[in-house]
């Protein structure tokens, strides 16, 4: 459970309205990333064309190939510091006119991400209303798309380093929204890659979380490397696993893959649910499959199987049915 202040993400709760006129544009602004090819390939994060499967598929055929052929690898994974409540409104703005955006549909953005006043609600009590000046809303349909676009000139890095090369393929940078991985084939490398990615992400205002950051560091002899890297001024030694989209990798003289036990923690995340805080129209439901994350475990490292899958779909589906009042509407209609 989190602890700390900074570990908390604000989810926004949202009109119904404004949820339905944001999934509407944010329908038409996706076919335009995609259709011009705005957003690199490296990214698959809520994008039409990608899915967690493909980068999970080559983190592993990565890492196995590189032990296979008792080569050296260095695979990482990153986190940044607050994301979508770091994106500048001004820089995201300027990145919309560098590619050419027409002026009415920055002007309907603009007034979309500026000039919100919110409040937070805390055990019950609402705050004082201030303006957000910062930041994407989580909970926003339309957030994933912009902070996509936003984070986009991360990717920079592929043309400057050298990455990973498997079967004519290079594998340096796998993204999905903020979750990030970096796959590099020696310590000097990696230090690099981590340079160059830290440098690009300041240039829009976004920085590393080094505490959270983990390095998974395999020698040709197939051991755990004793290498460090560094994150600014944190150091960061090899661990014996890393996490990515709901896969564990973990190494004890081989690989092993997994995902996390997805009906236990199903369980316990509905256990922990409030049902009076559950409204047909809060982000809450939202949330909820976000958090418990059916089609990462599905596409997982070693996945769940059909039937954990049905158990856990139908888990959720009568959750939120009792909770949001649906049984007692059925029976009324049916009487």
């Amino acid at each position: 459970m989190p602890t700390k202040l900074s570990d908390f993400r604000p989810i926004v709760v949202l009109s119904v309205i404004y949820r339905l006129f944001s999934s509407i544009i944010n329908k038409q602004f996706m076919n335009v990333l995609e259709e011009a090819n705005l957003i690199h390939t490296a990214q698959r994060g809520f994008m039409k064309k990608g899915s967690t499967l493909e980068h999970l598929i080559s983190l592993r055929t990565a890492l196995a190939y590189k032990y296979q052929h008792k080569q050296e690898v260095f695979a990482m994974a990153l986190d940044i510091k607050n994301a979508y409540g770091s994106v500048i409104h001004k820089r995201f703005i300027s990145i919309l006119k560098k590619h050419g955006f027409h002026s009415s549909v920055i002007n309907l953005l603009t007034s979309m991400i500026s000039n919100s006043v919110m409040k937070v609600l805390v055990n019950g009590f609402l705050s004082s209303p201030f303006d957000a000046n910062v930041g994407v809303p989580q909970g926003d349909p339309s957030s994933p798309a912009w902070f996509n676009l936003y984070i986009n000139s991360s990717t920079n890095i592929q043309e400057k380093l050298k990455g990973v090369q498997i079967f004519n393929i290079t594998i340096l940078l796998l993204l999905y929204a903020d979750d990030i991985i970096l796959i590099a084939n020696t310590k000097i490398e990696m230090n690099s890659s981590l340079k160059s990615l830290g440098c690009e992400l300041k240039k829009i205002g976004l920085a590393l979380a080094s505490k959270k950051c983990k390095l998974l560091a395999i020698t040709a002899k197939a051991k755990l490397s004793k290498a460090l890297v560094t994150i600014g001024q944190d150091i960061i030694a090899t661990s014996s696993s890393i996490e990515y989209l709901g896969g564990i990798c973990t190494f004890k003289n081989y690989f092993s893959w997994s995902s996390d036990n997805p009906i236990n923690k199903i369980s316990n995340q509905l256990a922990s649910t409030k049902t009076s805080n559950l409204y047909l129209n809060s982000i809450t439901t939202t949330l909820m499959s976000k958090i418990i994350s059916l089609p990462r475990y599905a596409c997982s490292f070693n996945g769940i199987n059909k039937n954990s899958l049905d158990k856990a779909d139908i888990m959720v589906a009568n959750f939120v049915r009792k909770a949001i009042g649906l049984d007692y509407i059925i029976k009324i209609s049916h009487f």
